[in-house]
């Protein structure tokens, strides 16, 4: 009986040691241009938190949905259904108990729970001060300098670690907007001249798809996703179908649904570019217009895409002109968070949708960092080295700068002699084949990793890093002519680059392309600089300088690869009404089909994206090559070479 106790004393001890056990997330930094206020969370406050759940069979996901965009594999264009992909991913009713169990001991009130995606999705809806007791966190306002916009965000967050381990992301707690950027509204661009005026005609001749519309109704329909309080006014799409799209028909210029919210009440530049180009591009075509202003970037892509995933009859192409170049925390976004949108879009290409999002303005994004000065410190006093490829390097004064110097060069050892007053010298050495000691003051040093101080990084934009959507780069016509060829634009840098959040391992379809182009390309960048081995980025590209665009009631120029983005989505859209019209299935996930038929885009070969978004010289990009590369990608769209391929 004795022993019976001691062991339920026991049992009784290590379970209440893991009710314990708690697991504490950090918030992400706040970024400089947002502050705390002291002004007070009201404990009634509404707030909505959004739970992802741990999730079945993500790697037969991802097996399906490659199996299914590959044109070569006997189960292309074999699409999930909704109920089918929420049934092969949803959580184990192990995982439900474990939430539900947290729920009912945090001593919470949960207002109210909805399940979405099939339950792998909990949003959740309560007060501030509910928020503080289940989170065990704090809740304050931060505000947008020079600004009176404000945000609720949390602290830190501790869950029981039980509970930690059945949730893969949280959101609602920290998430910020989008940084306010300009779209270019500009009449010149770096090469000079003004940008030729695009207009749906121009982009028709240009990638022979004139006279094309859409005629197979609500079997294939596309959509624009819009954010940070962009809405597209009903006038402004009417007056440009007007002006600028000759062979439209009555009615082509009406959105088929809303989704979401469109206020009337303004105009916003992005939406009028997006809604404009991607109907005036393919018009017949029924679009739908959905929109998410929670002004949390993350938070509105996760609920964006899990509203996709939840309509069992989605539009099956999508345009998305939003994103960001830059470390992602300064969103608010978490790992956690982009891991979670990104599993998403695995299922929106086993659906069948093909995610088409731009790839950004500004360029390679190169961002300056705050590097560590190399370790000179073990130079050896009294020696001088001997060695091939000597050079004699000038403005060094001390050992430290002789060491900077030669490294900067890629030398890989260094002597320095300091002589009277500012009568010093330095040399560096290609290779280092001995050393003698002499009575001089010389000293001597290696350099482990020769090459220029790791002082920053380049970013590629997300969403459109991510492995399972198409990415979308911008050209201009050389000369701003219309009768020629095509280069990378310069009014603003064609984003580009290669994601350190996601790597080819998922991307296996480019692999070849990519590795030839890290092989054979000049100029690449400092390898510190970029991630050679992740997930590469454009995939084609399109005009994108000089859209002429209605947005509260006047026309006017404007540019970006937003504007490329809904142009190469109207043509797709165009490839799956034909398709859908003889029976076939829409084209899905785009990106094998793109890089095996390399002979329906046409190389663009001049220019680089060592551009930012202001058309300015940045210290470091890439340059624009035979095949692909990181600033146009694939190339231009041929429309009836893909569409002769997409018939196959």
């Amino acid at each position: 009986m004795k022993l019976t106790v001691a062991l339920l004393l026991t049992l009784a001890l290590v379970a209440s040691t893991c009710q314990a056990i708690e697991t504490n997330r950090k918030a992400p930094t706040l970024p400089a241009e947002w502050v705390k206020v002291k002004k007070a969370v009201n404990d009634d406050t509404e707030v909505i938190v959004t739970l992802t759940l741990r999730q079945q069979n993500l790697d037969e996901l991802k097996q399906i949905a490659s199996d299914v965009s590959e044109p070569t594999h006997s189960k292309y264009g074999q699409h999930l259904t909704m109920k089918q992909v929420h049934a092969l991913t949803k959580p184990t009713e192990e995982t439900y108990q474990i939430i539900n169990t947290w729920f009912d001991e945090s001593g919470a009130a949960i207002t109210n729970i909805e399940s979405l995606q099939g339950g792998s999705v909990l949003r959740l809806t309560m007060s501030a001060k509910d928020v503080k007791v289940l989170f065990k966190t704090t809740v304050s306002y931060v505000q947008l300098k020079g600004t009176k916009e404000m945000k609720i965000r949390a602290g830190d967050i501790t869950i029981p670690s039980k509970v930690a381990k059945e949730i893969s992301a949280i959101f609602g707690l920290h998430g910020l907007p989008l940084p306010k950027q300009s779209k270019f509204i500009a009449l010149k661009s770096s090469g000079g001249g003004s940008p030729a005026k695009v207009t749906p005609t121009v982009i028709g001749k240009t990638y022979n798809a004139s006279d094309r519309r859409g005629t197979a109704g609500k079997a294939s329909r596309q959509a624009v996703g819009e954010y940070q309080g962009q809405d597209a006014l009903d006038t402004d799409t009417a007056s440009f179908f007007k002006q600028y799209v000759p062979n439209a028909k009555q009615g082509d210029e009406k959105l088929f649904k809303v989704v979401g919210t469109n206020d009337q009440g303004s105009s916003g530049v992005e939406a009028a570019l997006d809604v404009e180009y991607i109907m005036g591009v393919a018009p017949g075509v029924l679009t739908e217009f959905w929109g998410y202003q929670q002004q949390d970037f993350c938070g509105d892509l996760q609920k964006f895409s899990q509203k996709i995933l939840d309509t069992e009859d989605a539009p099956n192409v999508f345009s998305i002109s939003y994103g960001w170049q830059g470390e992602l925390s300064q969103l608010g976004c978490q790992d956690s968070e982009v891991q979670a949108v990104d599993v998403n879009f695995q299922k929106l290409a086993a659906r069948g949708v093909s995610m088409i999002i731009a790839s950004g303005d500004t360029g390679a994004a190169w961002t300056p960092g705050h590097p560590e000065p190399k370790d000179c410190a073990k130079a050896e006093p009294g020696v001088s080295f001997d060695g091939t490829g000597k050079e004699e390097i000038t403005g060094a004064s001390s050992e430290q700068d002789c060491c900077l110097y030669a490294s900067e060069r890629n030398y890989t050892g260094w002597t320095f002699d300091k002589g009277f007053l500012f009568f010093n010298k330095c040399y560096g050495f290609k290779t280092v084949t001995g050393q003698h000691k002499n009575n001089s003051k010389a000293s001597s040093g290696m350099i482990k990793n020769p090459g220029p101080l790791p002082d920053g990084q380049l970013f590629p934009s997300w969403p459109a890093s991510s492995p399972w959507v198409t990415a979308v780069g911008a050209t201009r016509f050389i000369n701003q002519d219309p009768s020629q060829a095509e280069q990378a634009s310069d009014q603003f840098g064609s984003g580009g680059g290669f994601s350190k959040d996601f790597d080819r391992t998922n991307a296996t379809w480019q692999e070849t392309h990519v590795s030839g182009y890290l092989k054979l390309a000049d100029k690449l960048p400092p390898t510190w600089a970029f991630t050679a081995s992740g997930r590469a980025t454009p995939d084609v590209s399109a005009l994108g300088e000089g859209f002429m665009v209605v947005s509260g009631g006047q026309s006017q120029p404007v540019g970006g690869t937003s504007a490329s983005t809904p142009l190469f989505a109207g043509l797709v859209s165009l490839l799956n009404d034909v398709r859908v019209s003889k029976g076939k299935k829409p084209m899905g996930f785009l990106n094998p089909f793109i890089y095996s038929n390399p002979q329906a885009f046409t190389d663009v070969t001049v220019g680089n994206n060592a551009i930012d978004r202001s058309g300015f010289p940045a210290k470091y990009g890439f340059q624009c090559t035979k095949g692909w590369d990181p600033v146009s990608g694939m190339g231009t769209p041929k429309f009836g070479a893909l569409l002769e391929a997409a018939m196959k």
